[in-house]
């Protein structure tokens, strides 16, 4: 049987607060869209959480090792819009917390102006203090046409980070055929600071993968680091780990370990 996903909005075991306060929660988050279905023009939400509204949270857990959310055997997605794991915090906060997430998509195909975003951190007029994130993103067997890929991107946007532990593990590959990726951009691993917003006393490890991968008229960027003037950037620690193996790069922008300060 093919499930088919149009015009809809679908969000699985999210946490969403708006002008809350959450002290000593702990969720786990387990997620999975399979077998044969069709998304197109569509949102699909797995997991993850946004805080917005003068929200306040404190010493939560979510997540664990075991939890995981899968999006496997899609035959097709189509200028549609999946997010897996992602935080987001808007004019609110989140200290001495702690967040895990594990992102697959396994044996899809992603074409059409379609939005891919795994594990990424966004603060926008917000803050998070003494917290620690680990993320762990793959994509394994799946063809992207025509859209934007963003595994652990974190962008601080007028706001503030500090005291942040942040592990992000990436990785797209394929261990037989190569797979393909056509007129695309793809993130992993990037860190922005942007003006107006500050990141202090923190430590940043990504490890970005691609494995096995025909790479053509498209946009790859791997553990760089833009930090713009009006921000300020102190006491901390970014470690990118980037990898290209058995991979066809043609006509296409490549970057790894850019460090840009505009």
């Amino acid at each position: 049987m093919k499930n088919i996903i149009i015009l809809l909005l679908f969000v699985l075991t999210g946490v969403e607060l708006y002008a809350s306060s959450v002290t000593n929660l702990t969720t786990t988050q387990n997620n999975q869209v399979k077998e044969n279905s069709n998304i197109d023009n569509s949102e699909l939400i797995q997991g993850g959480v946004k805080v917005s509204g003068t929200s306040y949270i404190n010493e939560v857990n979510i997540g664990n090792e075991d939890s995981k959310n899968l999006f496997q055997h899609s035959e097709l997605m189509e200028s549609s819009s999946l997010k897996q794991g992602t935080v987001d915090i808007n004019n609110s906060s989140m200290e001495r917390s702690n967040f895990y997430s594990s992102n697959e998509i396994i044996d899809s195909e992603i074409k059409g102006s379609s939005e891919i975003k795994q594990g990424t951190l966004k603060v926008n007029g917000g803050s998070i203090k003494d917290t620690t994130f680990t993320i762990n993103n793959s994509m394994e067997r799946v063809n992207i046409d025509n859209s934007r890929v963003s595994q652990s991107d974190i962008e601080v946007e007028n706001g503030s980070i500090d005291n942040l532990t942040f592990q992000g593990t990436h990785s797209i590959y394929n261990e037989s055929d190569a797979i393909s990726i056509t007129n695309s951009d793809i993130v992993q691993g990037k860190l922005s600071v942007n003006s107006g917003a500050s990141l202090s006393n923190s430590t940043i490890n990504m490890n970005s993968h691609i494995n096995n991968t025909n790479v053509t008229n498209a946009s790859i960027d791997l553990c760089s680091v833009y930090i713009e003037n009006g921000s300020s950037v102190n006491g901390s620690n970014f470690d990118g780990e980037c990898s290209i193996e058995d991979t066809e790069v043609i006509n296409s922008s490549l970057v790894q370990g850019r460090i840009l300060i505009h």
